[in-house]
């Protein structure tokens, strides 16, 4: 099979920063969570300078502004911890040096030394300011760097993607950083 794209990166810091990110603030689970908590957080202060606006006492409010804080600080403090340890991880397996990836893309499939992906397998697609992550139905990762294609290049990528018409309801997600 003949190979269209070729993408090759190093899993920096960069690129964990970036990762994590959207783990821990970009997902709509998360997005959708972190408004409810926000407002939970404005209602109790509100209620706390406004004490006949809402029916919440002095000492729930303060409880709620704990734990939504508490909340957020657990959120914030694994988003840093988590995409420390991977790269620190990472860099121990590797001898000291970042992992060096490097994927040929078909027309059916994106295949390095140890993946061998069918597009049919990918349910979806988020694009981020650098990044391609292709999920797959067994939500793995596959991740593409934008300015890392050396055969091809990322807008003929995302052109190739549409035209692929993935089983992922057309959902490429732009996500702005």
């Amino acid at each position: 099979m003949k190979t269209i794209f070729e993408n090759k990166f190093v899993y920096d810091k960069e690129f964990y920063n970036e990762y994590y990110k959207h783990l821990y603030f970009k997902r709509t689970g998360v997005r959708v969570f972190d408004i409810i908590i926000i407002i939970n957080l404005l209602i109790s202060i509100i209620s706390i300078i406004t004490p006949n606006l809402f029916e919440i006492n002095f000492y729930r409010a303060i409880t709620n502004i704990v734990v939504v804080l508490l909340f957020l600080l657990i959120q914030i403090g694994g988003f840093f911890e988590n995409k420390n340890l991977r790269y620190k991880q990472d860099l121990e397996a590797n001898n000291g040096k970042p992992i060096e990836v490097e994927f040929l893309i078909t027309k059916e499939k994106i295949s390095s030394d140890d993946i061998n992906i069918s597009f049919t397998n990918i349910k979806k697609i988020v694009r981020t300011k650098k990044f391609y992550f292709l999920i797959t139905k067994q939500r793995n990762c596959i991740v593409l760097k934008k300015d890392g294609f050396t055969k091809g290049t990322a807008r003929e990528f995302e052109e190739f993607l549409r035209g692929k018409r993935l089983n992922c309801n057309g959902r490429i997600e732009i996500l702005k950083n």
